[in-house]
């Protein structure tokens, strides 16, 4: 079995899983202060952290919420 370093692999019956830690992240709502503290956490640099966050904006995966209407986020360079 091959293992990417810095990952758990959960083994359930007969499957092995590899142990997602952002999975109850993805599931609730946050704030746009606790995206940018767990995908900064996530990275190295931050360079990076903000080439992920506006990957997750402009691909649609990350939407605001303004007074109960979801939003999304454009992104000018």
């Amino acid at each position: 079995m091959f293992e990417r370093p810095g990952r758990a692999v959960v083994e359930v019956g007969m499957k092995v899983k590899a142990f997602n830690p952002y999975r109850k992240f993805n599931r609730t709502r946050h704030s746009l202060g606790e995206l940018v503290a767990a995908v900064g956490a996530a990275t190295e640099d931050s360079r990076e952290a903000v080439a992920a966050l506006i990957d997750l904006f402009q691909t649609g995966r990350v939407q605001l919420r303004d007074h109960g209407h979801l939003k999304r986020v454009r992104v000018s360079a």
